[in-house]
């Protein structure tokens, strides 16, 4: 929606959420964030319009860090020569715009630093409800669904013009690969 040409169309995060820590511990489920026990998403949110356009997970945070998840799956949803903005987490992709991506442009690099600002105020939003915001004390199998409830509710606020801000993002160079 309201695609104007640029070079990116969605802003691209890995976001965890608290989970029991397992008896005995593992690895698997460390999240470095929360030095805790954690299942982690990734959510794309459309830069034009800020509505939130993917959730993949859940995955366990100490395994999948946000580049693995993006190569499993948006990566290959991107239309060729299609790219997306993301922080520096994300290394070594192609299909991926990270802070330092901005050619000495500033005005580059403040529309950028603005996309990925709106996309963690978003992840925010999703935590502002308390079964997400605290440790989730149910069944691990129902937290795909708690979190894509969650992020339709998200939705209808940004559809109605709450919980987000506009940005304005016209990055249209495409380099030669």
């Amino acid at each position: 929606m309201s695609n104007n040409g640029s070079e990116c169309l969605l802003s691209v995060d890995g976001t965890d959420f608290k989970i029991p820590e397992p008896s005995p511990f593992d690895r698997l489920w460390y999240s470095h964030k929360f030095n805790h026990a954690a299942l982690r998403y990734e959510v794309a949110i459309c830069i034009q319009t800020g509505w939130i356009c993917w959730i993949y997970g859940p995955f366990p945070a100490g395994f999948y860090p946000d580049d693995k998840i993006f190569r499993m799956g948006l990566k290959d949803e991107l239309e060729e020569n299609e790219r997306v903005e993301a922080d520096s987490g994300y290394k070594n992709e192609m299909s991926i715009r990270t802070p330092d991506d901005f050619y000495g442009n500033q005005e580059w690099k403040w529309q950028k630093g603005k996309a990925r600002a709106r996309h963690e105020n978003i992840n925010g939003n999703l935590k502002q409800f308390k079964i997400l915001d605290h440790l989730f004390r149910h069944r691990i199998e129902k937290h795909g669904e708690i979190v894509n409830a969650v992020a339709a509710i998200v939705q209808c606020e940004i559809m109605n013009g709450r919980g987000t801000h506009q940005v304005d993002y016209n990055i249209v160079r495409i380099n030669q690969y």
